[in-house]
C-alpha cells in the first residue's frame, strides 16, 4: 500500500524540504533567500502539490527555530572573564597538545549563582593536565570562559561559524584555583568511553609507530594523533578523505556484514515459520547484518556528517530490501539529505556535508554512458579509474571555493590509495582493534601490518606530493566563478553525444583570474590581518609586496604564519614576498616567519632585533639590520625607515623597526611595531624634513600598552586614523583604556582587528576634497551570518 509520504514519494517533495535545508547556507542574503522561497512556494502551489509546501514551510521553521537556539545558548558577556565551578561530562575525544589538553564538556547545569541560560557545549583547553580528562568521564572544574570568537579575514577558515555550528557557546580554560576533580568514569554503554577506550588500546599497541595516528583515524575518526607533515601529505595529494571514516568506509563494513549475514543464513542458520517460506530470505539477513555493522561503525566514528549521510543512505536503502522494494538510489540520497537536515540543520554548514552529498551526486551524474558506454564493454578497473577521474574533475570547483587549493595529483593518489586503504588496510584494522579486546598480541600483530601498510602507502603520497605543481592554490575567487565553473563541470563530464564538452573548460577560467584590481602607481593597499594578539601587515603597490611582521605563534602550537598570513597571501594571489620586515624578535611578531619562508620565496628580510629572531629554515635570505634613514621606492610609493637609530636601547620593545609609507599625494602610514615611551621621545625629538614623523594613518604602538601612544608622540604625528592589531578579551588587557581615551581627545578614530577583523585600505586613493576613508570593517559590514559578533 502506498502512503502519501514515503521514500517512494515525488521527487518534488524531496527537492521542496532539501531546498529547506539548505536555506540556511543563504541567511546573509534575505531578499534572495526570500525570492527563491517566494518562487518555490508559487510553483508548488500551482502544481496543487499542498504536501510538498507544507514541508518545505515545516522544514524552514524548525531551521530558524534551531539558530535561534543556539544563539540564546552562547555566553552572554556579563559571565566573561568570571570564574565559574562547572559539573560536566566529557564528549567525544580530547586532544592531547604538548603537555595540556583540549576538549568539550556539556554541562549538566548552569554554575552556582548562574540564573537564565547557559551554553550546553564547552570547548576548553587544560595547560599542562596533570591527569588529561577521558570521554565519557564526569568531571568538576573551575573555568574562565569568553562567548565564541575568532579572527575574521575573508576568505578564510571561519572558526566562528565552526563553534556555531558545533553548537559550541563558550570556549575558554580551566583554572588551577580549586583543583579539578574526576566524578565518574564512562557510563557502561557510552560511546565516547568505548572510543577512548579503543584509542588507548591502540595508543599501548603501537607507541611508536608513525602510523599510530593514521590507524586511530581510520578505526574510530579520531585525528588529534596524526602528525602535522603527515597530515600535509594527505592534503597535498587530496587523499585526506580517506584517513579519517568516511562513507565510503561505512559502506565497505555494512557490505562485509551483508555478505557475512547471507553468508550464514544461506548456510542454514534460519528462522522458519511453521510454513514451509522462511520468515527472512538470505538476502534480508543480509541486510540486517549489513545495518548493524554500518550502524556500529558510524557511531565509533563519532557520527560525522559523512557517516551520517551513508548510514542514513544504509537505513533508508536496505529498509527497502526489507520490505522487498526497490528505491532509486538518487531518491535515497535526496532523503538521506533530508534526514541528515532534519536530525541537525547546522549540518548544512559543515564543508563536509557539501563534498559528502557532492561527492556522491557527482557519482550517480557520471555513473551512465560516460563510464561504461552501452555499445561496448569495459573492464572494471578502467571504469574505477574512469569514476575517480571524474570525481577529481568534478569537485575541483568546490574544493577551490571552500579551500581555495587543489591537487594535480588527486586522481593518481586516490587510484592507489583508495582500494589500498578501503579494502585493504580498514577491515584488517577494524578487526585488530577487536581482537585487542579478546587477544592483545594477535590484535597488536595485525595492527603493526596495518601500520607497515599504511608507511608504504604515505611514503608514496610523499613522493607524489613533493613532485613538481603537486599543489594548486587559487586566490579568493569572484562570487560567479564558482556557478560558471559547477556548470561546465556539469557540460564536461556529460553523457556522451553533448556537443563540445572540450570547451566547458573555458568556464573554469574565472576561477584563476585575481579579483583583486591592479594598483596604479602611487598608490598602496594595506591590509592589518586578524591574527589575534599579534601583528601582521599585507602592504602591496603596484608590482611588489612587503609584508610587515609574520603574526604570532604560541608555546601551545598555534602557528599564526602557517594557519592565518600564509593562507591569506595565496587568497590574494600572492606568490612571493619582495621584502619581509620583522619589527622585533617576540613571538606575537616574529613567530609565524619560519612557516612563512618555508612555503614562499622571500627576497630581502629586515629587523630590528636580528639575535632574537626565531630559528629560520634553509633556503632563507641573510637578515639585515633596520637602520634609520634606508629608504627605497616602489612603483611611486616610498618607504623610509625611521627607527633604529644605532643607539642602545633598554628596551627590547624600544629596538622595533618603525617603517613610514608615504604614497604619491602625499598620504602615509606609520608602522611602529612595539615601540614604547623612550623610542618614542627620541622619534619626535629627532624629526627632520628629511625623517618627517608626520603621518595620516598610524599603527598604535605596542597594541595600545599604557607604555606607548604618549601625547607629544601623538602630537607630532597628527595622525587622522589610528590601527590597532589585538586580541579579543586577550591577557593584557590592550588597548588600555588610558590609552583609548588619549587618541579619543587627540580626535583621532581608532580601528580594532578585535572589532573589525582584517582592517583594509588604499594609501594614496583619490578622493573628493574633505571626504575621510574608512577601513573596510568585515565584522561590521561584511556578510550578517547569525554567529556574528561584536557587530
Amino acid at each position: 500500500m502506498r502512503v502519501p509520504v514515503s521514500i517512494a514519494s515525488p521527487p518534488l517533495f524531496v527537492l521542496a524540504l532539501t531546498a529547506a535545508g539548505l536555506s540556511l547556507a543563504f541567511w546573509p542574503w534575505p531578499l534572495a533567500s526570500l525570492l527563491f522561497g517566494g518562487a518555490l512556494a508559487g510553483f508548488l502551489l500551482w502544481r496543487r502539490d499542498g504536501l510538498s509546501l507544507l514541508g518545505f514551510i515545516a522544514l524552514l521553521l524548525w531551521c530558524g527555530f534551531q539558530v535561534g537556539h543556539h544563539r540564546a545558548l552562547i555566553l552572554p558577556e556579563s559571565l566573561a572573564g568570571q570564574d565559574l565551578t562547572v559539573v560536566g561530562r566529557i564528549v567525544d575525544l580530547p586532544e592531547t597538545q604538548g603537555a595540556g589538553v583540549r576538549f568539550f564538556l556539556e554541562p549538566l547545569g548552569p554554575p552556582p549563582g548562574v540564573s537564565g541560560a547557559f551554553p550546553k557545549r564547552l570547548r576548553l583547553s587544560w595547560y599542562d593536565a596533570p591527569l588529561p580528562p577521558k570521554g565519557g568521564e564526569t568531571w568538576r572544574f573551575t573555568v574562565r570562559l569568553k562567548p565564541p570568537r575568532g579572527m575574521l579575514d575573508p576568505g578564510q577558515f571561519d572558526y566562528e561559524a565552526w563553534l556555531f555550528r558545533h553548537g559550541i557557546g563558550a570556549t575558554g580554560y580551566v583554572r588551577e584555583s580549586a583543583p579539578p576533580e574526576r566524578l565518574a568514569p564512562a557510563g557502561r554503554f557510552s560511546v565516547d568511553g568505548l572510543r577512548q577506550e579503543v584509542l588507548d588500546r591502540l595508543r599501548a599497541a603501537l607507541p611508536e609507530q608513525a602510523s599510530a595516528g593514521l590507524l586511530a583515524g581510520l578505526i574510530i575518526g579520531y585525528r588529534g594523533d596524526i602528525a602535522p607533515p603527515q597530515w600535509q601529505t594527505l592534503i597535498d595529494t587530496g587523499t585526506n578523505h580517506l584517513l579519517a571514516i568516511s562513507g565510503l568506509h561505512v559502506g565497505m563494513v555494512a557490505g562485509l556484514g551483508f555478505l557475512l549475514g547471507r553468508g550464514l543464513w544461506r548456510g542454514g542458520v534460519r528462522l522458519r515459520a511453521q510454513a514451509a517460506r522462511p520468515v527472512l530470505s538470505d538476502r534480508q539477513a543480509g541486510a540486517w547484518l549489513a545495518l548493524l555493522f554500518g550502524w556500529a561503525y558510524a557511531l565509533l566514528a563519532g557520527f560525522s556528517v559523512p557517516t551520517q549521510r551513508t548510514a542514513l543512505m544504509l537505513g533508508v536503502g536496505l529498509s527497502g530490501l526489507l520490505l522487498r522494494r526497490e528505491w532509486p538510489i538518487s531518491r535515497l540520497l535526496g532523503w538521506a539529505a533530508v534526514l541528515v537536515i532534519l536530525i541537525d540543520p547546522l549540518a548544512v554548514l559543515d564543508v563536509g556535508f557539501w563534498l559528502s552529498f557532492g561527492a556522491v551526486a557527482l557519482i550517480l551524474y557520471v555513473s551512465g554512458n560516460r563510464l561504461r558506454p552501452p555499445d561496448r564493454q569495459i573492464p572494471g578497473w578502467q571504469v574505477a579509474v574512469r569514476l575517480q577521474l571524474a570525481l577529481s574533475l568534478g569537485l575541483l570547483p568546490l574544493t577551490a571555493l571552500l579551500f581555495l587549493r587543489g591537487s594535480l595529483v588527486s586522481p593518481l593518489a586516490n587510484l592507489f590509495a583508495v582500494p589500498w586503504v578501503t579494502f585493504l588496510v580498514t577491515p584488517m584494522a577494524l578487526l585488530g582493534a577487536a581482537l585487542l579486546f579478546v587477544l592483545p598480541t594477535a590484535g597488536s600483530d595485525l595492527l603493526l601490518f596495518c601500520a607497515f601498510l599504511l608507511d608504504g602507502l604515505m611514503g608514496l603520497l610523499q613522493f607524489l606530493s613533493e613532485g613538481p605543481h603537486a599543489r594548486l592554490f587559487f586566490s579568493t575567487p569572484s562570487p560567479w566563478a564558482w556557478p560558471l565553473a559547477a556548470l561546465g563541470t556539469l557540460w564536461l563530464l556529460a553523457p556522451a553525444g553533448v556537443p563540445a564538452r572540450a570547451y566547458a573548460l573555458a568556464l573554469w577560467l574565472p576561477l584563476f583570474w585575481p579579483t583583486t584590481q591592479p594598483l596604479p602607481a602611487g598608490e598602496a593597499r594595506i591590509e592589518v590581518l586578524d591574527v589575534g594578539q599579534g601583528l601582521s601587515i599585507i602592504v602591496r603597490t603596484q608590482n611588489h609586496t612587503l609584508l610587515y611582521d609574520a603574526g604570532p605563534r604560541a608555546n601551545r602550537g598555534f602557528d599564526a604564519g602557517e594557519r592565518i598570513v600564509l593562507p591569506a597571501l595565496r587568497a590574494r594571489g600572492i606568490t612571493r614576498l619582495d621584502t619581509l620586515v620583522l619589527s622585533n624578535g617576540d613571538a606575537d611578531h616574529a613567530g609565524g616567519a619560519p612557516a612563512l619562508l618555508a612555503a614562499l620565496p622571500v627576497q630581502r628580510l629586515l629587523s630590528g632585533e636580528i639575535e632574537r629572531l626565531p630559528a629560520l629554515p634553509a633556503p632563507s635570505p641573510r637578515p639585515e639590520a633596520c637602520e634609520r634613514g634606508a629608504f627605497w621606492v616602489w612603483d611611486g610609493v616610498r618607504f623610509l625607515v625611521l627607527h633604529p637609530d644605532g643607539q642602545a636601547e633598554a628596551s627590547s620593545n624600544d629596538r622595533s623597526c618603525v617603517l613610514r609609507i608615504q604614497a604619491g599625494n602625499g598620504e602615509a602610514l606609520l608602522l611602529t611595531g612595539d615601540i614604547e615611551r623612550r623610542a618614542e621621545a627620541r622619534l619626535v625629538a629627532s624629526q627632520s624634513e628629511a625623517h618627517p614623523l608626520r603621518a595620516d594613518w598610524l599603527l598604535v604602538p605596542h597594541h595600545g600598552s599604557r607604555s606607548s601612544s604618549t601625547p607629544p608622540f601623538l602630537d607630532a604625528v597628527q595622525a587622522r586614523h589610528a590601527l590597532g592589531s589585538v586580541g579579543y578579551r586577550n591577557r593584557f588587557g590592550h588597548p588600555h583604556a588610558q590609552v583609548l581615551a588619549r587618541y579619543d581627545e587627540a580626535g583621532v578614530p581608532v580601528y580594532l582587528t578585535r572589532d573589525c577583523g582584517t582592517l583594509r585600505f588604499t594609501l594614496g586613493e583619490p578622493r573628493m576634497t574633505g571626504e575621510e576613508t574608512v577601513p573596510a570593517c568585515p565584522r561590521r559590514d561584511g556578510p550578517r551570518w547569525p554567529w556574528r559578533s561584536g557587530r
